[in-house]
């Protein structure tokens, strides 16, 4: 895929604070690009910075190859759907969608409203007004809102989180569809993992007003390349230890284990609860140590083992296999095991 949207060197200051420092990003041609980092991080000075609500002090932003950074809102192709949804009370639904087409004449703006509804699906409820509607439909509204002019880019600064569980995953897919049947880009700012994880073509993880990796989900979550992508992006059990020839790993107190080959020197082992299992069937490394609790979390179990060093590590099973481990009572002495290609090796 070609490139749509390319920052760099942008730098946005808050008074004395800098919220985006030297900040470079790439963004392609029908791609759903998700942000990720902790509050603080300048996840919306990005989206805002992109939009034309925050005046860069340095850097470039260029849009199918032109810059666009001196540009006001209104003349850059790019729509953002807020948190609130900002819809106007006053409004019907149909008149909400039409707001954004004021440039085209009638007949066409009409057609565009209907083509809208029919897309998320909200035909029946045309002449209700906001405050008439679920949370879900207003979401619904607001992107068909954001999407009717047909801009180039569309920006979701966390569109989901007012909504509850079961309605956030239903809205998920929702977006998902809506970005592949139209093949407009997105990029969407969540604090939600999961909704990352499952949503995303790329992720990119922010900290302190800088990217720290972007990658597919896979790509992070199984190759994050520092602690705090690791510990970021999910949950992750962290051990020093030394990498040795043939890619074994010494961990002191512990023993030596197998992993994959690198440079020989200090790293940091990084294993997912998930690849990890209580017993002996989860690959040929093993460490034994006292299991301390089991938490019982409906389609898991996470499993607390306290290991002979003092370090504490976390097994995540699945209901059926996490049952079965449970039969060990908290004090008891068990074996974590995992294979070697559960290892990531991390810069200490």
């Amino acid at each position: 895929m070609s490139e749509l949207l390319r920052v760099a060197g942008l730098t946005v200051r808050h008074g004395a604070t800098v919220a985006l420092d030297d900040f470079s990003l790439s963004v392609r041609r029908d791609e759903l690009f998700v942000l990720l980092g902790a509050s603080g991080s300048g996840k919306t000075t990005l989206l805002r910075a992109i939009a034309g609500f925050a005046l860069p002090a340095a850097g470039k932003i260029e849009l199918n190859g032109q810059d666009i950074a001196a540009l006001p809102p209104h003349r850059r192709p790019v729509n953002t759907v807020f948190q609130s949804y900002a819809l106007f009370p006053h409004m019907t639904v149909a008149a909400n969608i039409a707001f954004g087409l004021r440039g085209m004449d009638r007949a066409s703006a009409s057609a565009r409203v209907r083509e809208m509804l029919a897309l998320v699906r909200l035909e029946a409820l045309a002449d209700r007004r906001p405050h008439e509607l679920s949370g879900g439909q207003q979401q619904r509204v607001a992107l068909a809102r954001g999407l009717a002019p047909r801009p180039a880019l569309l920006l979701l600064d966390e569109p989901l989180s007012a909504l509850d569980r079961a309605l956030r995953t239903e809205t998920r897919d929702e977006l998902v569809r809506l970005r592949r049947q139209l093949g407009t880009s997105f990029i969407l700012v969540t604090h939600d993992q999961q909704e990352a994880l499952t949503m995303a073509d790329r992720i990119g993880v922010m900290r302190d007003g800088r990217m720290v990796q972007v990658g597919t989900p896979a790509e992070v979550y199984e190759g994050p390349n520092s602690r705090f992508v690791a510990e970021f992006l999910g949950s992750a059990n962290i051990l020093p230890g030394m990498l040795l020839a043939g890619g074994r790993v010494d961990l002191p107190g512990l023993g030596t284990i197998a992993a994959t080959e690198g440079v020989a020197g200090p790293v940091l082992l990084a294993l997912r609860p998930e690849r990890l299992r209580l017993g002996e069937a989860g690959g040929i490394n093993r460490l034994s140590g006292v299991l301390t609790a089991s938490m019982y979390a409906g389609e898991a179990m996470t499993h607390t083992v306290r290991l002979p060093q003092g370090a504490e590590i976390r097994i995540t099973q699945s209901l059926r296999d996490g049952l079965l481990a449970a039969r060990s009572e908290p004090g008891e002495v068990v074996t974590v095991s995992w294979s070697p290609d559960a290892c990531i090796l991390l810069p200490p």
